[in-house]
């Protein structure tokens, strides 16, 4: 008979195990388990043989995995304990940090503090000197005033602005305007019946005495009204208007009558040339624009002039309210 147990030096595996279809409860309770005692010493040496080897290996698989398990498992704990302990320390570390951050952040608002403060100090240092400066001038002036005289300048009288100037630059204007209609509506009524002859008669007429003359006495009585006025209102160069047309009227029947020879005829002629002479259609246009050039001309003179005095009239109200201020102005 031959024995089928494995050799004592090598450890039986699965291969040479027969099948067992029991639980692995029901293997590990047989194995404590010597069975009947009537079976038979062969069934039975060769039974229990067979049982043994297979409950050894289960128990040692068993041992082996719950090793394991409690080898994994302490690691496990080791690895969460090692964890937990890193975890604690990156917080201590962090709370470290951040208790440096808040103390150097309570370092520079005590640095900041002490600067403001230092600068508050010294400003109000220069304040103050600034003002016992400003008090020593004040009371180093007053002592000064108290002991020497003040010298006020006194304020200067305003001149008063005329309008002569610019009634002269406005009797030139009037009379290039007079020279100019006079010898238009010269030419025009001395053409009335010719029209051809216009030019001929303009260009002979404004050659003639009869044209300058008058002109000149235009010129110069608006020019000397001008200076009379100065700054006098419309009404003035209303009334004056008639006067300068008057002398003008009477320059052109002045020349006209010394064109005729009235020195040379007898008075009986004299007297019927004058006649025809002051109704001449020309000598009325001269008095005419005389009068009306002055008359509107004026009006632009005027109202300067009253711009003028107006002006006068304050600038003198500000001397008296300057002469009012000075402290001696008796």
């Amino acid at each position: 008979m031959t024995d089928d147990r494995p050799a004592p030096h090598r450890q039986p595996d699965e291969a040479d195990q027969p099948l067992d279809p029991r639980t692995p409860d029901e293997r590990a309770a047989a194995a404590f388990d010597d069975g009947p005692a009537d079976r038979g010493a062969d069934s039975a040496h060769s039974d229990t043989s067979t049982f043994d080897q297979t409950a050894f290996a289960a128990a040692v698989d068993e041992d082996h995995d719950a090793r394991e398990r409690e080898r994994r498992e302490s690691e496990a704990r080791v690895a969460e304990a090692r964890a937990r302990d890193d975890h604690e320390r990156e917080a201590r570390e962090a709370e470290a940090r951040e208790a440096e951050a808040r103390e150097a952040e309570a370092r520079q608002r005590d640095v900041e503090d002490r600067e403001r403060r230092e600068r508050e100090a010294r400003e109000a240092d220069a304040r103050e000197r600034d003002e016992r400066d400003r008090r020593a001038r004040e009371e180093e002036t007053a002592r000064q005033s108290q002991s020497q005289p003040i010298y006020v300048q006194a304020p200067v009288p305003p001149e008063k602005r005329g309008n002569r100037g610019f009634g002269v630059l406005i009797a030139v204007v009037a009379v290039i305007l007079f020279a100019l209609l006079y010898s238009l509506g010269t030419a025009l009524l001395a053409s009335v019946r010719n029209t051809d002859a216009f030019g001929e008669v303009f260009g002979r007429y404004i050659a003639s005495p009869i044209f300058y003359v008058p002109t000149i006495a235009f010129l110069v009585l608006f020019v000397l009204l001008a200076l009379l006025v100065n700054r006098g209102g419309w009404w003035a160069f209303v009334l004056g208007g008639l006067p300068v047309a008057i002398l003008v009227y009477a320059a052109y029947v002045g020349t006209r009558l010394l064109q005729g020879g009235v020195m040379d005829l007898a008075p009986s002629e004299q007297a019927l040339l004058l006649q025809r002479t002051v109704t001449f259609p020309d000598g009325i246009l001269a008095g005419f624009l005389a009068r009306e050039l002055v008359t509107w001309l004026g009006a632009g003179i005027s109202a300067r002039g009253r711009r003028i005095k107006a002006k006068n009239v304050e600038a003198r109200a500000e001397y008296d309210r300057k002469l009012a201020e000075q402290p001696d102005h008796r």
